[in-house]
């Protein structure tokens, strides 16, 4: 098993239950009577339905533990990919107009060394151990290269790929799915500003849109997030454990066994 025990277990035993309540119950695996019989539950460990559904095939032909595994490993293999032809395409937008052949060298070894640093970071490692969700974050360049692309070409094709991405980030962690929102908000806003001092006279158009969007999320804060975290208790001592401080970007992990 690639995971350490805790969590990774009980993602395990949700794999497993995918397959089960699929292919022997002929059900729906979101709910299970086997968990609190006879009354029914929700399965607390289907945390990434999207990615239990792609470990479907390999957990009927070999087995769950194999399943689990292959998702993890397909992660990292994805990932590099996604950072790699992100980083490709914005590098070709500065430097791919010149025809000079070390500028194409330039571009290939940069996204390379970005989708590695990318893929073997600490950060994903650590989730690999223990939270399968959080392990899968191959979708977030996908989605961000698709972004990028539709800002750049207007064509609908990359604003459908990046709605699949968006949509396999949001069947796969609330977290990261919250970030991609922001990160959008954000990309949204630059592109107007951008467009209205290119332009002038398309900040009558997109003035609207920014006032929407302040209006909208100041009303999402208000509502669904101030409250949740007004509700939430945590002690201070949890703060200082989990904080990053700015040694922690330029020195190994705690838990590395040769540092």
């Amino acid at each position: 098993m690639f995971s350490t025990y805790g969590d990774a277990l009980g993602g395990i035993w949700a794999t497993w239950w995918t397959k089960f309540a699929i292919w022997n119950l002929h059900q729906l695996p979101f709910q299970s009577s086997w968990i609190a019989a006879p009354y029914a539950s929700e399965v607390p460990f289907l945390l990434a339905p999207v990615d239990h559904f792609i470990a479907l095939l390999p957990n009927i032909v070999v087995g769950p533990v194999f399943a689990y595994n292959f998702v993890i490993v397909l992660s990292f293999v994805l990932s590099g990919l996604g950072m790699y032809f992100l980083v490709k395409e914005l590098l070709e937008n500065h430097l791919g107009e010149k025809s000079q052949s070390s500028n194409h060298l330039i571009i290939y070894l940069s996204a390379l060394v970005a989708g590695a640093i990318f893929t073997f970071s600490p950060y994903h490692f650590v989730r690999a151990w223990q939270h399968w969700d959080l392990t899968q974050i191959q979708w977030i360049p996908f989605y961000v290269l698709f972004l990028v692309r539709f800002s750049r070409r207007k064509k609908a094709r990359e604003l459908v790929w990046a709605l699949v991405f968006f949509a396999l980030t949001l069947g796969t962690n609330a977290y990261y799915t919250l970030g991609l929102v922001f990160l959008t908000v954000i990309f949204v806003l630059v592109e107007l500003v951008a467009a209205a001092i290119r332009r002038p006279k398309s900040l009558l158009w997109s003035l609207p849109l920014v006032l929407v969007g302040l209006v909208l999320g100041f009303t999402i804060y208000t509502n669904v997030i101030k409250p949740k975290v007004a509700s939430y208790n945590q002690p201070l001592r949890d703060f200082m454990i989990y904080s990053l401080r700015p040694h922690n970007y330029l020195t190994p992990p705690v838990w590395n066994k040769y540092f």
